[in-house]
């Protein structure tokens, strides 16, 4: 379930033993974000019900039965994000292309990143090949992390709903 309105964002996700994980956010400051991290699980909780007051009693069950409760801030590098490559160290996964969860690529980039090194690693070439490998998941990050970064912006929009239906209907006009 993905349910957007208005800088806040309901979310599930069937895990496996039979778990739901559920998800509540809202664009908040860093600060406010800080403070939360600081203070009580049931105090988190009030906090969420004046954001999720008008919605439907089923959604903010999330917020009223999650048996944990946690304030994780969302990072990410600003897409396209590069450096000067050196000898002897480079980067992969997370640490070379941090972004939000909003594209769902972020396990499968950081898989693609360590078969693409170690290829690299194991060529004969020696950083030549390394530089290679960077080359290609910078480029395969730069897509996904502008992926990400729409998705965010449209499940966090004050526009509620209108940026994710719009993306879903253009996908569907594209088949």
């Amino acid at each position: 379930m993905f349910a957007v309105g208005n800088n806040r964002v309901l979310i599930t996700q069937r895990n496996g033993l039979g778990h739901i994980r559920g998800y509540a956010g809202l664009r908040l400051d860093e600060a406010t974000a800080r403070n939360w991290q600081a203070v009580s699980p049931e105090r988190v909780r009030a906090e969420l019900r004046e954001p999720f007051a008008e919605w439907a009693p089923a959604l903010k069950e999330i917020i009223e039965t999650g048996d944990f409760i946690a304030v994780r801030p969302l990072y990410a590098l600003p897409v396209g994000h590069r450096w000067t490559s050196r000898s002897g160290l480079t980067l992969l996964g997370d640490a070379a292309h941090l972004m939000s969860p909003f594209s769902g690529e972020g396990v499968n980039l950081a898989l693609a990143d360590a078969v693409d090194l170690a290829e690299a690693l194991t060529s004969g070439h020696g950083w030549q090949a390394v530089n290679g490998y960077e080359e290609a998941m910078a480029g395969r990050a730069a897509i996904a992390a502008e992926g990400a970064a729409q998705g965010l912006s449209g499940a966090f929009s004050s526009e509620g709903a209108s940026p994710v239906l719009q993306h879903y209907l253009s996908r569907v006009n594209e088949h």
